[in-house]
């Protein structure tokens, strides 16, 4: 006989993350300027953000695109992100 328990979900809990760029070394080779542009948003990012984030796409259905070019924009760091994908596209 399977006994089902019904779960309270605590909408409060969102395990803290440090998130941390994560490049095939090759890609830098590549891109040298991609190296500092991802440096320059390292710790950046607190969790209250992160959940901020999460919550736009996954609960709003928002576009990453759209999100993550906001949170950029919003560090003044929009530019430096661009350049490289203008120069590369």
């Amino acid at each position: 006989m399977l006994v089902f328990s019904r779960l309270t979900h605590c909408a409060h809990y969102f395990p803290p993350s440090a998130p941390s760029p994560v490049v095939i070394l090759e890609t830098v080779d590549r891109y040298p300027e991609l190296a500092a542009a991802l440096n320059s948003i390292g710790g950046k990012i607190t969790n209250e953000q992160m959940r901020k984030l999460n919550y736009a796409v996954d609960a709003e259905k928002r576009d990453v695109k759209e999100v993550v070019r906001e949170f950029l924009a919003g560090l003044s760091l929009i530019d430096s992100i661009s350049s490289i994908s203008r120069k590369h596209s």
